[in-house]
């Protein structure tokens, strides 16, 4: 992965550090594609006022930009790619090797737009690295910026910050207990049937055992989101089906 990091302060009211990243992702069949994705942070000072100038300094894990009164008060939305992933019917996340690093807010996967009466459904094979606390692929809502993601293994977050009631239910086994599934079935669902509201459901077997959980947005816009896959430390590929009641 290729990461440029602008520090920008051209608006003397506020700091722009913007992360570009840069991938190369496989894809099915072996093919590989370059996806290049933004992060924006915005920068403002606790009294309105910025200093002149800022020394610069770069840490690992949880590293913010600190001076005195500066703080990391807002921080924008991902812009995700206008354009959609090439293949509508089939995705994958991660690689073979279970060592994909944590997508946060941007999709490696990102499908057309879900709206009222439709419905989506990811079915495929899941494998994870079992050390690892976030095996389950991320799901994302967006529409120019990512709305929200939702780790099933997390509760989730994000979604009610952009107006979307969020209702959050976990199935017959927790996904922080999720060995017994490695290497099985993995089902992701985005069902928009009824108008309003909008199921988002997970659902993993294996031999008898199985992990579910499920989210339910109410508040959604009738101009659709567009749905996306990300993860981390974990291998799933799926076909995708899409019926719509239009």
């Amino acid at each position: 992965m290729c990461c440029k990091i602008i520090i920008d302060f051209t608006d003397p009211h506020k700091i722009y550090v913007v992360y570009e990243l840069s991938a190369v992702f496989a894809t099915e069949g072996n093919a590989e594609a370059e996806r290049t994705f933004r992060i924006v942070y915005v920068m403002n000072a606790k009294n309105g006022n910025l200093d002149r100038s800022y020394d610069l300094s770069f840490g690992g894990l949880h590293a913010i930009f600190r001076n005195g009164r500066i703080v990391c008060s807002e921080e924008s939305a991902v812009r995700v790619p206008v354009s959609v992933s090439p293949d509508q019917d089939r995705v994958t996340v991660g690689n073979s090797e279970m060592e994909f690093p944590f997508t946060e807010k941007t999709p490696v996967w990102t499908g057309e737009k879900i709206f009222a009466g439709d419905k989506v459904t990811f079915s495929g094979t899941l494998s994870f690295n079992p050390e690892s606390a976030d095996n389950v692929p991320a799901v994302y809502l967006f529409s120019g910026y990512v709305l929200g993601y939702w780790q099933t293994s997390k509760e989730p977050f994000n979604f009610s910050a952009e107006g979307l009631a969020v209702q959050y239910s976990s199935g017959n086994v927790p996904f922080d207990s999720l060995a017994p599934v490695n290497g099985g079935l993995c089902e992701i669902v985005f069902d928009w049937t009824e108008s309003n509201r909008l199921i988002i459901s997970v659902t993993c077997k294996k031999d008898g055992a199985e992990a579910s959980a499920s989210l339910t947005l109410t508040g959604m816009s009738e101009e659709g989101y567009y749905i996306g896959l990300g993860g981390e430390n974990c291998y799933y590929s799926a076909t995708v089906s899409r019926t719509s009641a239009k």
